[in-house]
């Protein structure tokens, strides 16, 4: 899956959570119906979460020219999936605060009117449910506590990975510098190869031609004293 693809993905993903959060935001039913609210865009959340954990692994295993790129892409999705969970906690305390609203105004509807024992109940049902949704906004604050220190773990994990990439870089380019100064000795040690075949060669041409010098030079006096002791001998 391309960045492009898994960024797409993520988008219409945080669209999705975010519009049911403003729906959240402005409810003021029963607390029920704010819990199975919760639950599903929890769920989202977590499946979000797992997406971009999932996207962070296949980065560690691309070319480092995209790397980069990518990693920045995910950050930004790392910091909306950040914000989603403050949106989500605070979309459930304006819930509270509307059920609570629409609480005290029934309230005082029911102790103006007189109403009897049965709406009495219903006054503390709500009131129980009341609580039951405080409940619930201290088990959100707990989660996203939690998941605030994931992102910094998930955080600190993209930078390891940006610096490891340095260090591999610079290790690469220390090895082509190595192999480089292999290949001039390479080319050093070859030309002095065929300097000493050279030297050998002249040697040995040289030594021939001091040979034939000597040959020359010895002949040339035994045919000079030949024809010498010829003279003579005719003479005398």
């Amino acid at each position: 899956m391309t960045s492009l693809e898994w960024g797409r993905e993520l988008v219409n993903l945080e669209w999705e959570i975010q519009q049911k959060i403003l729906v959240l935001d402005g409810f003021d039913g029963p607390s029920k119906h704010v819990q199975e609210m919760n639950k599903e865009i929890r769920s989202e959340l977590e499946d979000l979460h797992v997406k971009i954990r999932n996207i962070q692994a296949t980065i560690e295993i691309q070319k480092d020219d995209e790397k980069a790129a990518s990693i920045t892409a995910l950050e930004r999705h790392q910091k909306e999936e950040t914000v989603l969970y403050a949106q989500l906690r605070k979309a459930n305390i304006n819930a509270a605060k509307n059920a609570q609203n629409r609480f005290q105004k029934e309230k005082a509807a029911l102790l103006e009117g007189g109403e009897n024992a049965i709406k009495q109940r219903q006054l503390r049902n709500r009131e129980a449910m009341m609580q039951t949704s405080s409940g619930v906004t201290d088990s959100l604050r707990m989660l996203n506590a939690r998941m605030a220190a994931e992102s910094q773990r998930s955080t600190d994990v993209l930078k390891q990975l940006v610096q490891d990439s340095v260090t591999l870089n610079a290790t690469l380019g220390e090895h082509q510098a190595i192999a480089g100064g292999l290949s001039q000795g390479k080319w050093v040690l070859s030309n002095y190869r065929r300097r000493e075949t050279t030297d050998k060669i002249l040697i040995g041409l040289g030594f021939l031609f001091f040979i034939c010098v000597v040959v020359y030079i010895v002949l040339h006096r035994l045919r000079v004293d030949s024809i010498m002791s010829f003279i003579y001998g005719t003479i005398f």
